[in-house]
C-alpha cells in the first residue's frame, strides 16, 4: 500500500535529487493525510483532505521552500509525527524517496501573492519535469 505525501524541497533539495536520485536523507517531515487529519474534518473527501495535507506542508516552510514535491511512498515508511504544535498531517518518513516515486512537483506561482505558502497559487509540473522546475528557480 502507498502513502501520498507532501513534501517541501529547496532548489538544493531538487538538484540532489537529480544529481542522487533521492530526496531528504531519512527521517524527514512531510505531509499526509493520517487518521487525525480525517478525524478533524469528517465531512471532507479524498480530494478535500489532500489539499489540506499540501496546504501544511506549503505553509509549513514559511516561503523557503517554492517547491512540494508530491510523492508516493511505501505507508510502512510514514508514521504520525505526533509533535505538539505540529499539523495533524504531518509525518515523519523513514526511508529516502526514490525519484522514481515522486509523481508531481508544485512551484510557488512568483507573480501570485506571496511567494510560497498557503495562499500562493502553485503551478503544477510532471515527475518527468524536474529539469525544467530546477531551471525554474535558477
Amino acid at each position: 500500500m502507498q502513502t501520498r505525501i507532501y513534501l517541501p524541497v529547496t532548489s538544493t533539495g531538487l538538484r540532489r535529487l537529480g544529481d542522487g536520485g533521492s530526496l531528504e536523507p531519512p527521517p524527514f517531515t512531510a505531509y499526509a493525510v493520517t487518521t487525525d487529519l480525517r478525524r478533524e474534518h469528517p465531512t471532507a473527501d479524498d480530494d478535500e483532505l489532500e489539499y489540506l495535507a499540501f496546504t501544511d506542508a506549503a505553509t509549513s516552510v514559511n516561503g523557503a521552500a517554492p517547491v512540494i514535491a508530491a510523492a508516493d511512498v511505501d505507508a510502512e515508511v510514514v508514521t504520525d509525527l505526533l509533535d505538539p504544535g505540529a499539523p495533524v498531517s504531518a509525518v515523519q518518513v523513514a526511508a529516502a524517496v526514490p525519484q522514481r516515486q515522486v509523481a508531481s512537483f508544485h512551484v510557488a506561482d512568483a507573480s501570485s501573492e506571496g511567494a510560497a505558502g498557503a495562499h500562493a497559487d502553485y503551478l503544477w509540473y510532471d515527475a518527468t519535469e524536474l529539469e525544467v522546475v530546477v531551471h525554474l528557480l535558477g
